[in-house]
């Protein structure tokens, strides 16, 4: 579910759909699916025993923690195989056992909520990577009969044995259904040293940054491109101003992720957790639209498109052939409705190629790398494909570069002040050009070229 910025409703991919589905108002609990999800977490039953973490918890300010790490794990103790993960990116949500509400003043951010249905098999797999992130637990009524035998929920609720990044883990999942959704989580420093390396590729990510990171296109094949704000989801719009999630997708690939935390220089050192989904409609519908370098980069085996905040250090990073990371340019549209980098707090990424969506708990900062973070990885084809459609419009790596701008001097009859209009330039890496496509139609007829594929 994607909730853009002031939007009370959002835009829904569901299992089956290939396309984004319109979404009841998230204020109640009525007629969708993440309220029937939680119905049992924000009131008691006997039938539903679960975990909730966040580092921003309901009711407890200035809770300091370097996670950034949000979800409820639940179970029903008495029958097999009932459990699910949500992954979300909304401070103070959900009220344990104390009714649903829907922080007020998060409708006007944007938000991403993720919910898999699993095998109980797979929680102790997640709490081993979410041991990683370091996640603040704010309520656990599982039992011990439960706790016993699933060594690592019980460490992870008890507080012990805390790794020490950078130590970094990666857990394969899938969900219940008899064609399982692939679902990957890896925690440690997300954007380069994991995402870009096991995606095995470019990606392309929507975060906020911070002044040192930049797109990074230094290797081939794996770059970190930056998705420029503003995007557009399904027809609505975000920015990276209002909108706090963080996500990738993969350059070639069907892998959508989301991120815990932004890309950021200090993400380096802090815990973070990405979840990345194998999966072409995800990564379609998000690549529309559009850690990280480290992790995502490495692990995804591809280029990388990530929507997140950025820090003012790292940057689109295109230095190793397909295995970039590129940065989302803010805003986006997901399905009609616009986001920004300053009210989205989602993060998240799509490979580039694959079916990957990975949604992270960090943002693409140069802190992050330091810290403990998150991702979870979704391998399908219809995520991919959505959030695909959300990044692929707004990144021109630098390979075009030559062809563009050769391009522009054999036009003659454009002024140098309307190429400078349409057409930013970034040094370090990549060029993320901007054309009027009504103003320049009659010059590309003319001159018979495309230049761009």
């Amino acid at each position: 579910l994607y909730k853009a910025p002031t939007q009370n409703t959002g835009k829904a991919l569901i299992a089956g759909d290939a396309n984004w589905q319109a979404y009841p108002q998230v204020t109640g609990l009525v007629d969708h699916s993440f309220g029937k999800a939680v119905e049992h977490v924000v009131a008691l039953n006997a039938d539903n025993k679960f975990i909730a973490y966040s580092n921003v918890p309901p009711d407890l300010p200035k809770v300091k923690t370097k996670s950034n790490s949000k979800g409820v794990l639940m179970m029903n103790p008495g029958v097999a195989d009932e459990a699910s993960w949500i992954v979300h990116t909304i401070p103070g949500f959900p009220k344990a056992l104390r009714g649903y509400v829907f922080p007020p003043a998060e409708i006007q951010k944007g938000h991403l909520l993720i919910c898999l249905t699993i095998k109980e098999s797979q929680i102790d797999p997640i709490a081993k990577t979410l041991r990683i992130a370091t996640p603040l637990i704010y309520h656990s009524d599982i039992p011990d009969t439960q706790m016993n035998s699933r060594p690592n929920l019980k460490k992870l609720v008890d507080g012990e044995s805390r790794f020490v990044p950078p130590l970094t883990v990666s857990q394969e999942i899938s969900t219940e259904s008899a064609q399982g959704l692939k679902v990957t989580i890896y925690s440690k420093e997300m954007y380069k040293r994991i995402l870009v390396k096991q995606l095995k590729s470019t990606i392309k990510v929507w975060t906020t940054r911070d002044n040192i990171l930049k797109s990074d296109c230094r290797k081939v094949g794996r770059n970190i491109k930056l998705i420029t704000s503003p995007i557009s989801v399904d027809g609505h719009a975000s920015t990276l101003e209002n909108d706090v999630s963080q996500w990738l997708v993969s350059e070639p690939g069907n892998k959508f992720c989301a991120i815990d935390k932004p890309y950021h220089k200090s993400q380096a050192k802090e815990p973070a957790m990405a979840v990345c989904i194998d999966d072409a409609t995800i990564f379609t519908r998000f690549n529309e639209i559009a850690m990280y370098k480290r992790i995502l980069v490495k692990r995804l085996k591809s280029t990388i498109k990530v929507w997140t905040t950025r820090d003012n250090i790292l940057k689109s990073d295109c230095r190793k052939f397909g295995r970039s990371i590129k940065l989302i340019t803010s805003p986006i549209s997901v399905d009609g409705h616009a986001s920004s980098l300053e009210n989205d707090v989602s993060q998240w990424l799509v490979s580039e190629p694959g079916n990957k969506f990975c949604a992270i708990d960090k943002p693409y900062h140069k802190s992050q790398a330091k810290e403990p973070a998150m991702a979870v990885c979704i391998d399908d084809v219809t995520i991919f494909t959505r959030f695909n459609e959300i990044a692929c419009s707004f990144i021109i790596t630098l390979r075009y570069c030559r062809h563009i701008m050769q391009f522009i001097l054999h036009i003659k009859d454009i002024s140098l002040q309307i190429i400078k209009n349409h057409c930013s330039f970034c040094i370090d890496c990549a060029i993320e050009l901007c054309l009027d496509v009504a103003k320049f139609q009659s010059v590309i007829t003319r001159q018979n070229v495309c230049f761009l594929k």
